[in-house]
């Protein structure tokens, strides 16, 4: 029983960072696809968009595809991988009627860095890109000259406009992963104490 768990993590955390690294390459090769001049590549996205964030999520990964498709394979593949693992996982955990504590990790982690990547370091959806920045200035202060000055929760937010839904279950996978880690703290705190104590 140890081997297998020892073996299913060891899998894990192998395929989690090849997943992100293809991720983060494959996203930012679909973000080079551009309202005004690929709408060629346009399937499921509206050929009147006039918005980057009308862009489909799927068109970009075609075109993604189309320009590296061997790590936008890896990337799928990996995708595949990790669900595999969480599904097997989960039905490993239902079978010996437990639920598994590191189980709400393994999904939480991915969920939170994909959003984090996706919205916050490659989204094309950016405060810094717009001509009227100044207008939705809420926490920096309005004399600033340079974008670059803008603070992040303001960036954010914008973010949270335009993608209300990414935002907001990645607001929420903080705050459930950041609860886990406070129940697991006061956990191995009183686990310490006890021992302490004898």
């Amino acid at each position: 029983m140890l081997k297998r768990t020892m073996l299913f993590w060891a899998q894990y955390i192998l395929v989690l960072p090849i997943l992100f690294l293809t991720f983060m390459f494959t996203g930012f090769v679909g973000s080079q696809l551009m309202i005004g001049a690929d709408k060629q590549h346009f399937i499921f996205t509206p050929q009147n968009a006039t918005e980057y964030s009308q862009i489909s999520e799927i068109d970009k990964l075609l075109f993604a595809f189309s320009i590296q498709p061997v790590v936008t394979i890896v990337f799928l593949l990996s995708i595949v991988y990790v669900l595999t693992l969480i599904v097997f996982q989960i039905i490993e955990c239902k079978r010996k009627r437990k639920i598994l504590h590191s189980l709400q990790y393994m999904i939480l982690i991915p969920i939170f860095i994909y959003l984090w990547l996706g919205i916050i370091q490659f989204s094309a959806v950016s405060l810094t890109w717009i001509d009227n920045w100044k207008d939705y200035l809420i926490f920096t202060p309005s004399t600033i000259t340079d974008e670059q000055d803008i603070y992040t929760i303001d960036k954010f937010l914008y973010k949270f406009r335009r993608l209300p839904i990414p935002s907001t279950v990645l607001i929420l996978s903080f705050l459930y992963l950041l609860i886990l880690v406070v129940i697991d703290s006061i956990r191995l705190l009183k686990k310490f104490l006890i021992r302490t104590s004898h």
